[in-house]
């Protein structure tokens, strides 16, 4: 056992060293992997391309058109048109005179022109899209952000969009003229400017035209992806229209240098379907009715190992230094947990085996820790219990021999005294000392006779005489001599012995001791009226030798220590002549084991005790056998 939790400490140890390893390496993967080959001067480059597009030449953003339209309305003489004095329509000759300017003024600026009220009411409309005395379909209107030598010519002005019946949308900039016109009631006239919205579908087509031509000229690779990677375009035709680039990642921001335009830019890194890795530089534009963003990509170059000490120098060696001294300190943590978990038990059970030797056999060791040294600690754990249970029974022993030895030696003494004395003068008072002194004798060199046995068995010394035995007529010879003794105490004892078994090789004298000692024990404690029954027979390749009787019975918690040495079932019970040392048992069991048999008892309080001996036959050429010592 000592061997194998060597084995498994070294085996510990390898395991830690190859851990530490493991650290290593994974430091050093992740260190590859968290800090790529520096691309600055790629990234300088790709900057300055993306930079160098002039995207918003490509898109006709409403900005633009809301300025436009500013400067048209203002290039607009309306007021020339309108009546002069309260600036009322007063007949339809007003209300033509200005329809027919303001629609001259239309087809010279190619723009169009409408007068409306507060209320959206149209009363002109130089597209004649939308019928006079119906409304406009705003979708949005706000106040007009003024800006420049426009902030005070342009008062009480509005930007917006509008449908028409068609659903075409168009962006409008509108003022109130000054003045009221009652073309029915009292109100004010706005007059309203306006262009047709750009389709999204057409911003998308021209900025594709113009990415599509910036590529040509500046031999870059550039490509229009929504912010989720679906590709609109892509100058390399790597990818189709709509593919999904997958394995977009590292979208990092890149922070603003000086001298470079204030924009959001973004870099990172992505792949195409056939492997190949690129560096991109994106910036994000609104284009059409989502954002997109375009980038302008160059392969990664592939690094060499010198590029990695160059590019990193001690940056290189630093995380395996971290790494080695990490795996180190978790070496040692786990060493100390190992050793710790080896050495804490042993250091217990050192403690707990100085204090046996001092006679406290109370100490018990914890079954934890690795396997072997559990299993070393419940054997442990199990030698003091049986050690302790031996100690016990040994002074229960010495108590109940020093008892059996004093209560014999009284009678002895004081019945030899009697006959000294004279007090038993008369033949049968004498006759009655004399017998109880040699029952007495007799009862003392029986327990003598135990005690050596005992000796001799723990010595390995017992004598065994090998030799022929009819076990048929052992048994009867063993049953008669105690039938007796079955009579006297109003027991029946019953033989059941075929005179057709087999013969074996033992000691006689010894086997007769053993079936001796068991029918005895059957007729002590079996109470009168009840019987006691000796039975054999053969069962295959053994003789089986039962002893029965209907005595008390024996607890089941005491089952399994009846063999033992010292022990007595039944400690409280008055001690009388009839109770034994406590050797029978052990000493049977020693007999029927130095034979080669085995001994079992089974029991139930109120019912009976059975013993049962099987021992094995010879073989047919046989006429002895090789009896073990016992020991």
């Amino acid at each position: 056992m000592l061997n194998t939790l060597r084995n498994r400490l070294l085996a510990s140890y390898l395991a830690i060293l190859i851990i530490t390893l493991l650290i290593i390496a994974v430091a050093l993967v992740v260190f590859l992997r968290s800090r790529p080959i520096p691309t600055d001067d790629i990234e300088n480059e790709l900057t300055a391309k993306l930079l160098d597009l002039r995207v918003i030449e490509a898109l006709p953003s409403s900005n633009s058109v809301v300025t436009n339209l500013q400067a048209t309305l203002l290039d607009v003489p309306v007021q020339e048109a309108l009546p002069a004095g309260p600036r009322r329509l007063q007949d339809e000759t007003d209300e033509q005179t200005v329809w027919r300017f303001l629609r001259d003024e239309a087809g010279a600026l190619d723009v169009r022109l409408l007068l409306a009220t507060e209320q959206s009411v149209v009363y002109f409309d130089s597209a004649q899209e939308i019928e006079t005395g119906s409304a406009i379909d705003e979708l949005e209107r706000e106040p007009l952000v003024r800006q420049g030598q426009l902030s005070t010519r342009m008062a009480s002005a509005f930007q917006g969009r509008f449908a028409d019946s068609d659903g075409e949308e168009w962006i409008y900039v509108s003022q109130v003229l000054p003045g009221r016109f009652s073309p029915g009631e009292s109100t004010h006239l706005y007059l309203i400017v306006a262009e047709p919205a750009p389709a999204p579908e057409d911003t998308t087509q021209r900025v594709v035209g113009y990415l599509e031509e910036a590529a040509a000229e500046r031999s870059a690779r550039i490509l229009l992806t929504t912010l989720d990677g679906e590709v609109r375009f892509d100058s390399s035709n790597a990818y189709l229209p709509e593919e999904i680039v997958f394995n977009l990642e590292q979208n990092e921001l890149i922070p603003p240098t000086p001298g470079r335009p204030a924009a959001m830019l973004f870099k990172g890194q992505f792949q195409d379907p056939d492997g190949t890795e690129w560096l991109y530089v994106s910036q994000t534009w609104d284009i059409g009715p989502d954002p997109l963003q375009i980038m302008v990509a160059e392969e990664s170059p592939e690094p060499t190992l010198s590029e990695v000490f160059r590019a990193f120098g001690d940056e290189f060696f630093s995380p395996l230094a971290q790494a080695g001294l990490f795996g180190l300190l978790v070496a040692l943590g786990l060493s100390a947990l190992i050793a710790r978990s080896v050495a804490r038990p042993l250091q217990q059970m050192s403690r707990a085996t100085q204090a046996i030797a001092q006679g406290n056999f109370n100490p018990r060791v914890p079954e934890a820790g690795p396997r072997e040294v559990r299993a070393l600690a419940q054997s442990f754990n199990d030698m003091v219990e049986r050690v302790s249970i031996t100690q016990a029974a040994q002074r229960d022993f010495l108590a109940n021999v020093s008892h059996d030895l004093r209560t014999p030696l009284t009678s002895i003494q004081g019945f030899s005294q009697a006959i000294m004395e004279g007090v038993a003068a008369d033949p049968d008072t004498a006759q009655n000392a004399a017998r109880i002194i040699y029952d007495e004798a007799g009862r003392l060199h029986r327990m003598v006779e135990d005690l050596l046995d005992m000796a001799r068995i723990e010595a390995g010394r017992m004598d065994m005489r090998r030799q022929i035995v009819r076990l048929a007529d052992l048994l009867q010879a063993v049953g008669d001599s105690l039938s007796v003794k079955a009579g006297e105490k109003g027991l029946t004892l019953e033989h059941h012995i075929p005179d057709d078994l087999p013969r074996i090789a033992g000691d006689g004298d010894r086997l007769a001791q053993v079936f001796t000692n068991l029918l005895d024990n059957a007729i002590k404690h079996t109470p009168p009226g009840g019987t006691v029954t000796l039975e054999a027979e053969t069962e295959r390749h053994r003789l089986v030798v039962a002893v029965r009787d209907t005595g008390e019975g024996i607890p089941a918690e005491d089952l399994s220590r009846v063999f033992e040495r010292f022990y007595q079932v039944d400690k409280s019970r008055k001690r009388d002549r009839k109770t034994g040392t406590g050797l029978g048992l052990a000493i049977t069991r020693q007999i029927v084991e130095s034979h080669g048999g085995t001994i079992q008892v089974a029991s139930k309080v109120g019912e009976g005790t059975i013993f049962t001996v099987y021992l094995p036959l010879p073989a047919p050429d046989m006429t002895t056998i090789n009896i073990r010592h016992p020991g």
